[in-house]
């Protein structure tokens, strides 16, 4: 969360019955006549992408995201073929498919997807997946800048959880379950998440002005090619339904108690960012601050990094050290292990096995 340092779903149906006149003897129903099941015909389904371009590595979660044609509404299920991979989070709507595949050992695996509807037969398809050794560390350019303390706090959350004892285990009771392994990076697995604005509250009213919507559009791309290093290319769209979906960073505006400004859950592939109302909440920097959570990062313990956990900072943007920082953890990629890069530090970080709650960033007392 960032608090503010105050700078400042019935059915119908109807019979009829029709009686005979007289003594006459009512004529037999005809008899029901069978379900002609299409078996000729089953459901048309195809990749949007060749298959062979998939493949997983060992231990580090990876996502995979399709497209499947179909000239009919279909429920789908996915399963692995065997225990090569697994599923830890999916979703399947639309005709489209996503999911995040962790690999256990190498080798040729795949998933198949099942599409069913009444009617139809049943149809399947199987994509490859091919499951290989982690890669050797990329050839990072880690120079004079990099900073141990920034980066222990920045991708392994040590400013907020310094130590085990500091993360009670009634701690981490919201967001959703990410399935990344213990002290490992949380960043998307994809640096160009799409990101939905909700524009519209449950009472109808607006929830962004016309110059908020503005400042998103233009901040919003900008922030995560500063963490992620890539060009962000990524759909931003504007809703007035709420919905959490894989892929996305869906931000909504929502009433806090006075202190705080906004909260986001952090490295979940379902993202979300909500807003505060508060007019003394700075709103583009609490917006970047925000979509640096959404992106995998905690917060970090020196105001001049716009991840400090209050407003107030002299820093409105992310600072140098931020995006460096950030796109080191964007080339080594989500699970990777805290010894990705060699670390001096003695400190033991704490065995986090939930995303916690929504980050909060708090509002500067008068």
């Amino acid at each position: 969360m960032i608090r503010l340092a105050r700078w400042g779903i019935g059915s119908a149906f109807a019979a009829f019955v029709v009686a005979g006149c007289g003594g006459s003897t009512p004529a037999s129903p005809p008899a029901p006549q069978p379900v002609q099941v299409q078996a000729a015909n089953p459901i048309p389904l195809r990749w949007s992408r060749p298959p062979e371009d998939f493949f997983v590595h060992i231990g580090i979660p990876d996502q995979v995201r399709l497209v499947l044609s179909a000239t009919i509404s279909a429920e789908y299920t996915a399963t692995p073929l065997d225990s090569r991979i697994r599923i830890a989070e999916s979703r399947l709507r639309s005709g489209r498919f996503a999911a995040t595949i962790v690999g256990s050992r190498p080798g040729s695996s795949g998933l198949r997807v099942t599409a069913t509807a009444p009617g139809y037969a049943e149809a399947s398809i199987e994509v490859p997946i091919d499951v290989r050794r982690a890669p050797s560390r990329p050839d990072l350019p880690v120079d004079y800048r990099f900073d141990h303390a920034l980066w222990d706090q920045l991708v392994f959350d040590a400013w907020d959880c310094p130590s085990a004892a500091a993360c009670p285990s009634s701690y981490g009771s919201g967001g959703p379950a990410l399935e990344v392994p213990d002290r490992t990076i949380r960043v998307l697995p994809d640096p160009q998440p799409g990101v939905r604005i909700v524009t519209q509250r449950p009472d109808g009213a607006s929830a962004f002005s016309e110059s908020e919507l503005s400042g998103m559009r233009e901040a919003i791309p900008a922030a995560i090619s500063a963490l992620t290093g890539t060009p962000y290319i990524g759909p931003i769209v504007e809703e007035t339904t709420d919905r959490v979906s894989s892929g996305w960073i869906t931000i909504v505006r929502e009433d806090f108690p006075e202190d705080v400004c906004g909260r986001a859950w952090v490295g979940a592939i379902a993202g979300r960012i909500e807003m505060g109302a508060d007019a003394d909440c700075d709103f583009l920097p609490l917006l970047r601050h925000e979509i640096g959570h959404a992106l995998g990062f905690w917060h970090v313990g020196t105001n001049d990094d716009l991840m400090f956990p209050e407003q107030g900072a002299r820093r409105l943007d992310f600072s140098p050290a931020e995006r460096y920082h950030g796109q080191i953890a964007y080339l080594l990629g989500r699970g990777s292990p805290y010894d990705s890069i060699p670390s001096t530090s003695t400190e033991t970080l704490p065995h986090r096995r939930d995303p916690g709650p929504p980050i909060v960033i708090t509002c500067p007392a008068h």
